[in-house]
Formats: structure tokens, sequence, C-alpha cells
């Protein structure tokens, strides 16, 4: 489907009637125009099937361009408001891989649509205070620049997809299929959305009007192997008929078309296809870079906004899987203090301790899995060796050597109290931090907050100058 829209201003007093357009009868006995429900300036009580009620905001509000009342009057007298709605959606007339002729004679027919649905609005809508029409509505053309006052090109909600590296499927998305906060992750996510999968008048398909859990961008939805100089900017990377429903949204095109500039730049940088910079875990990491510093998100979380000081830091240490996005929350907590158990989660993490040898080399090991990961909140260290050391004495003890923070210990990282206990609960402190810069596996001056314990903002801050640099950016 495809929909002309337009802008009204709305002239109190004022009759801006235009003439009856081609074909409204033909749409109005077929039922096209209506509010849906809606009252034009008045919210609206709505009945469901199960005798709920909710509340409908007012028609006029629904893509408002100009609320008069927050301007001085010599700026805008009037309200002013785009109409893009159910009544001059155009639907079964598809213009893509058509004739000529077929298009525009569809195209003319969905401007006849937009125009019919106006002069409705003029004439038979519902008024608010009774009776019939707003013939105060005056059509905008001046504000679209085209002589009919219509949008100079038809507003399509599905068009042609890339065959990309990756097709998001509807099953990435949904919350049925998801039972996490978010939906499937994605290591090359270069944005995020979060919309239904709308498909207009197609609502009974199998897969349509679902709802959906926050999700990203994959890059390689975005590239494909045969043609190297090409990349969708928006709603036509690898989606199918079903999750293009949901990632069609403005919000996420832009985000989609900002991902795409990212890639080209780095493109013509290296002289290599997209498609070949994603081989490379180092350009792609330095492209997530980029966005985040740009305050694109990549990660969905609802307390990090791009103007938080650890926005950066939280985004990518999260895609990187540094600091994951907790599972079951969309909290990034940057408030929050950070444990000592979270701490050597990250440090983990970054330093890769489960594959370090003697001597701080690499070395390959089978993963734990199931309850051998889980860890206690005081963890007894053996006297006799502190540290570098811990106690097999308890069972306790042993679940604990399995872990983050048995690692952290060993290597020297995090340190134990002068009881040889390690209270994993305990708050981070600067202190630790500058001990942390001065550690052979880590050997760097990042700077350390000023205050007494330390966030996860402030953490994630801290923690993020170590993971651009040199030795360790490109490795997760």
């Amino acid at each position: 489907d495809f929909t002309y829209p337009f802008v009204i201003e709305l002239c109190p007093g004022q009759n801006h009637l235009i003439a009856k357009p081609p074909f409204y009868e033909e749409f109005k006995a077929s039922g096209k125009f209506s509010l849906c429900g809606y009252r034009m300036f008045e919210n609206a009580q709505v009945t469901s099937a199960s005798a709920s009620t909710s509340e409908l905001l007012p028609f006029w509000q629904y893509r408002r361009l100009i609320a008069s009342e927050n301007f001085p009057a010599s700026s805008f007298a009037n309200d002013i408001a785009m109409i893009n709605w159910e009544s001059n959606d155009l639907r079964g007339q598809n213009i893509i891989d058509q004739p000529p002729q077929t298009v525009a004679k569809r195209l003319a027919l969905g401007k006849a649509l937009s125009l019919g649905f106006l002069y409705w609005l003029q004439t038979e809508a519902p008024r608010d205070d009774g009776g019939t029409g707003y013939p105060e509505f005056k059509l905008r053309a001046d504000l679209t620049g085209s002589p009919d006052g219509l949008a100079k090109f038809p507003y399509i909600r599905e068009s042609r997809r890339l065959k990309a590296q990756r097709t998001i499927v509807e099953k990435d998305i949904v919350v049925s299929n998801n039972a996490n906060a978010r939906a499937k992750s994605c290591h090359d996510s270069v944005g995020i959305g979060h919309y239904p999968v709308d498909i207009h008048g197609q609502q009974d398909i199998p897969g349509a009007g679902q709802s959906t859990r926050p999700f990203q961008i994959p890059a390689s939805a975005l590239v494909q192997n045969q043609i190297a100089n090409f990349l969708p900017a928006c709603k036509n990377i690898g989606t199918t008929h079903v999750s293009n429903g949901a990632f069609r949204l403005h919000p996420i095109e832009w985000a989609i078309g900002e991902s795409a500039a990212s890639l080209a730049v780095y493109s013509l940088k290296h002289k290599r296809a997209p498609w070949r910079l994603l081989r490379n875990r180092k350009i792609l990491r330095q492209v997530q870079n980029n966005l985040v510093k740009e305050g694109a998100p990549l990660v969905w979380f609802d307390d990090l906004p791009p103007e938080d000081n650890a926005f950066a830091a939280g985004q990518y240490l999260a895609i990187t899987g540094i600091m994951p996005p907790e599972k079951n929350s969309l909290a990034f907590r940057p408030t929050a203090w950070l444990s000592k158990r979270e701490a050597a989660a990250a440090l983990d993490r970054l330093l890769r301790l489960d594959k370090l040898g003697a001597g701080g080399k690499e070395k390959q090991e089978p993963k734990l899995t199931g309850s051998a990961l889980a860890a206690p909140d005081t963890v007894q260290i053996s006297p006799k060796s502190g540290a570098d050391k811990e106690s097999t004495s308890s069972p306790a003890a042993d679940l604990a050597s399995s872990g983050a923070m048995s690692r952290c210990i060993n290597a020297g990282l995090l340190r134990a109290d002068s009881a040889g206990n390690f209270q994993a609960e305990a708050p981070m402190s600067p202190l630790d931090l500058v001990f942390l810069n001065s550690h052979r596996l880590i050997n760097i001056a990042a700077t350390v907050p000023a205050s007494d314990q330390v966030t996860r903002g402030e953490f994630a801050l801290w923690l993020y100058q170590i993971a651009q640099s040199p030795r360790f950016f490109g490795r997760h």
C-alpha cells in the first residue's frame, strides 16, 4: 500500500472547501473514510469486546506539526497537521515492477483518495460540537511545494528489500519467541528499534500484528556479497515481509541510514567492500565505536540516554560483551554502586582470564556451564597464600574457583581483606581502580573517578578507556 500525505491548517471561522475529487463517491461507498472511533479535538472513550475501556487521544493531535499555543501569534496563528491516516492509505495497488501506464494510473488513484479524504473531513466528518464537516481545514500546498497540495512522492510502506548476508526473520524479534527483555542479540549491531509487526491492511496474514521486543539492526542485514558499492539506507535492508512491518518505522530507518553512512565511510577509507569490512572484527568495532560516540545506541537501555557521560562507554562495553546487558532488564543502572562481583565479571571478560595460562599467555580451556559457574557472596582465601591460592576446604570455595571472581583473585586483580575474606557484594572503590591501573595485565593510566565508591557508570568510563587501548581494542 502507499499514501499521499497532505498538510492542513486549522483556520477557525473560515471556509476552505475544495472541489469534490474524482472517485469520491466510490471510496465513500466502500467505507474508506472514517476517524476510526477517534474524535477530532477531544479524547474518545472506547470499550473493547471484553468490556474494558480505553481512551483515544484526539485525531488532530496524531500528526500535528505545529501546536500554535506553543508559539507567539506572529509565528504561527493556527495549528498545522499532516494527514497520514487509514483513510488515505491506498491498498492493493502495487506500483513496484509495474508498467509505466499502470504506475501512473495507480498514483493518480492514490492522489484522488487523499483529496477525497480531505473533502470528507471538510464536509462529512462528525464534529465534536455536533453536525458534520470542518470546512475550516485549509490545504497548505505551499508547505508541500506541489500544485495539488499533496506530498511530492507517495509514502511507500514496503519497498524492495536487499538479499543480504543475514535476513532478519519474525522469530528474531517477536515477543512469542524471545522470553528475555530484548530480542535476539546481534554482535554486529549498528542501531536499535522497537515497533510491532504492523502491516497495513494485512493484519490477518500469519505473523502480522505481533508485539516485539526491543531489537537491534545487524550490520550483516545491510550488506551482501555480490555488489561492492551498494548499501541500503532505510527499510530496504534484509528483512522478510513480516519483519519489515517492524523495521519500516521512521526512527529505525534513520538509524539504518546513519549506520549505512558509517559503513560507507570506512569502506572508502579502507578501499574494501562493505561485506569484507564485517569480516574484520577490529574495523567492525571501529564503526560501532564511532556510532556510539556520536550518540547512536547499539543496545537498548532505558536509563542510559545519549547525554549521559557513560553512554558511549556503556554501549561499547555492552556490544562487545565486556559488560553485557542483563537478560531480564532493559536497565544499565549507571548510578548504582558497582559490586566486586560485577567488576570481576567485567575484568574476566576483558582480560579473557579463562584462557590465560602461566605467564599471562592464552590457553584453551573447556567452558564450564550450569551450577559450576555459581559463586558465593563471600570467598575464604587461604591465609598461607593470600590471594594467590584459594582454600579448597569448603564447597563454597570450590564453587568460586570456577568463576570470574576466583580467576581475578588468583591473578592478583582483586584482593581479599586482612582476614582473608573477599566480599563479593562490597562496592568497588577508586583505590581498587588505581591498583588495577598498575597491574601487569592492564598497566594503563586510566582516569579514576573521585567518588568514595564507584558506580556502574563510572566503572564503565574507566573500563572503556582500557578497552579502547591498542592492546585490547578489537579483541572482543
